[in-house]
């Protein structure tokens, strides 16, 4: 596993999926450190910094610039409606229940902070 853990989620029973800087890591229960590189991010989506999820097909995953990930189990969607790279908003928080997500960040320049509450159809 390449760079410094930012944020882990062990809803999967066989492994734990880590978020560095250079990407989202699956990791086996029985492993010494080694992983498997699920997808490495684009240099302007490094700064990832909570991983939250139903299950291991469910999870979503935020961070600098409000961006946010969703990982179904195979493939990755970045809700661009979210993201915004002329401010500086961050989340810091992700939470999901059922078909809830919470996201939690603040605006870099004044610290105000603010949250988003999502739905699935």
């Amino acid at each position: 596993m390449n760079y410094k853990p930012e944020c882990v989620n062990i809803n999967d029973p066989d492994s734990a999926w880590v978020v560095t800087s250079y990407g989202m890591y699956r990791i086996s229960v029985d492993s010494q450190g080694e992983g498997e590189l699920v997808n490495g991010w684009t240099d302007w989506v490094a700064a990832m910094k909570d991983i939250e999820g139903n299950n291991h097909h469910d999870m979503f995953i935020g961070g600098a610039f409000a961006i946010v990930w969703h990982y179904n189990g195979s493939d990755f969607h970045m809700y661009e409606e979210l993201s915004n790279l002329e401010c500086l908003y961050n989340i810091t928080g992700v939470s999901v229940k059922g078909n809830t997500v919470g996201l939690a960040g603040f605006l870099l320049s004044t610290s105000q902070g603010f949250v988003i509450r999502g739905y699935r159809e």
